[in-house]
Parts: structure tokens; C-alpha cells; sequence
């Protein structure tokens, strides 16, 4: 039986809708009158990291240990809005 880690779960809920409110912004260039082309496809083309290893060593890089409990430090850097 499938067992679904639901903060895992909320988490994705909450990365897909920052990526859909940053999409939605118009870009305004970084104020100096410059349109910067690197950071508006970063904003405009986000994508979803697909490969199951890499997903699984970032997961390994922001979750608590099972010992610790609670929401690391650098999760809380990672997903700050």
C-alpha cells in the first residue's frame, strides 16, 4: 500500500503556487532600464525538477533528520516567501 507524505504534499502545493504568482507578475527589469534576459527566463520558463534521484538528494538537503523533528532552518530559507 502507497503510503503520501502529506507535508511533502503541502510543500509541492506551496512551490507550485509561489511559481504561478511570480509567472503571473509582469517582469520590470531590475530597475536600472536594463532588461535582464537570464533572470526574466529564470522568473517566465520555471521548471519542475522531473529526476527522481536528484529530487530525492535535494529532499535529503532541506527535511529535518528523523531526529531532529520540526521544519529545518534551511527549509525555512529554502521555501521563505
Amino acid at each position: 500500500m502507497a503510503r503520501v507524505n502529506w507535508r511533502k504534499f503541502e510543500i509541492m502545493g506551496e512551490v507550485v503556487v509561489s511559481m504561478q504568482r511570480v509567472q503571473e507578475m509582469p517582469y520590470r527589469g531590475l530597475g536600472d532600464g536594463k532588461d535582464e534576459p537570464t533572470i526574466k527566463e529564470l522568473l517566465l520558463e520555471g521548471r519542475l525538477e522531473k529526476d527522481e534521484d536528484a529530487l530525492f538528494t535535494r529532499s535529503q538537503q532541506v527535511e529535518p533528520s528523523a531526529d531532529t523533528g520540526g521544519t529545518s532552518e534551511k527549509s525555512k530559507q529554502f521555501f521563505k516567501q
